[in-house]
């Protein structure tokens, strides 16, 4: 098998370009063998002509294998921080990063491509093109012994990240990541998923790892895209509550008409004085609803000028200038 391998590595090298990372290619460079293994575990597998990221959910997962083109993803790298919001929200991406179409890409998940040691690395039967890495046995590489690789590229990060695969001197190969309610699988080659090199050390237990964690023990349907799959589209992201919706429209309209936001401690600063106005305007409206208000019942008070009054001829509560008659008095006058 190794002979086959070293053969058609030697002729197949003309055809480079051919059929590339196609999904379903079914050549010694497509990836049939991955697809239909997908498939056999029971993965619901999709492989469109073109990522649409607009009907990328975050239940999924996206396998992305070299992309392609040398050209950045999107304009100004906006499709890239459309995957990075997909991984975030929960979904769970496979990157293998070759070219520099994967540069944008990288760079939103903290990374970049940087030069592989392969000076001293071990060789699959000697051939120089066949770059053996020595795997874990741990986490996701579970099983997994010999990654052999034929277009091996080594990965950067920031300090304190631990890669999850290296070169012999401790160059990162792959990393497994948590970004946000999701991750992301990154290693720096592609090649190792391609039909002829499945049977390769142990590239096909691999293969067969990285997609029942893709699959999320088969909950997730896998997307494929690989090569120069066009990309197209904006990730819409989870959808907000009800109430953040309705925020985000009027947040919209104003915007849209030029009117700015009001400041949220602003606002809690207005309600409060409403409120304040609406609970004075209640007690001044209908007094009396407090025990301290009630006043006992009798007479009226007069007021202390007119107490001062009192008595006075002509004044408040005066005596009778007529003097009151008796009734045996009053008897006598009509007798």
């Amino acid at each position: 098998m190794k002979s086959l391998i070293f053969l058609m590595f030697s002729v197949g090298t003309a055809w480079a370009g051919a059929g590339d990372l196609e999904p379903r290619g079914a050549d010694w460079n497509g990836l049939s063998r991955l697809v239909g293994a997908f498939e056999r575990s029971g993965v619901k597998v999709e492989t469109p002509p073109a990522l649409d990221l607009a009907h990328l959910r975050a239940d999924q997962g996206l396998a992305w294998l070299d992309p392609d083109g040398g050209e950045p993803m999107g304009p100004q790298g906006a499709s890239a921080a459309d995957v990075r919001r997909f991984v975030q929200d929960g979904g769970r991406l496979l990157l293998a990063a070759e070219g520099p179409g994967a540069d944008a890409l990288l760079a939103e998940l903290g990374l970049r491509r940087a030069e592989a040691p392969l000076a001293g690395e071990a060789k699959l039967g000697g051939h120089p093109a066949l770059v053996v890495l020595r795997a874990p046995d741990a986490g996701l590489l579970t099983g997994v012994r010999d990654v052999v690789a034929n277009h091996p590229g080594a990965l950067a990060g920031p300090e304190g990240l631990a890669p999850a695969l290296t070169f012999s001197d401790g160059t990162p190969f792959l990393y497994h990541l948590r970004l946000g309610a999701g991750e992301a699988v990154v290693l720096g080659d592609a090649s190792l998923f391609i039909n002829l090199m499945q049977d390769a050390g142990d590239n096909a237990r691999l293969a067969a790892a990285l997609g029942a964690w893709l699959a999320g023990g088969g909950e997730r349907s896998v997307v494929i895209a690989a090569g120069a799959t066009p990309l197209t589209g904006r990730y819409r992201g989870i959808a907000p509550p009800p109430a953040e919706g309705v925020r985000d429209r009027m947040n919209a309209a104003l915007e849209a008409l030029r009117v700015a936001t009001p400041d949220s401690l602003a606002v809690r600063f207005f309600v409060a004085l409403a409120l304040a106005g609406t609970v004075l305007y209640a007690f001044t409206v209908f007094p009396g609803g407090g025990r301290s208000r009630r006043r006992p019942v009798g007479p009226a008070r007069r007021p202390a000028r007119a107490d001062a009054r009192a008595g006075r001829p002509g004044g408040p509560a005066a005596p009778d200038p007529t003097p009151s008659k008796s009734p045996e008095k009053q008897e006598r006058e009509v007798a």
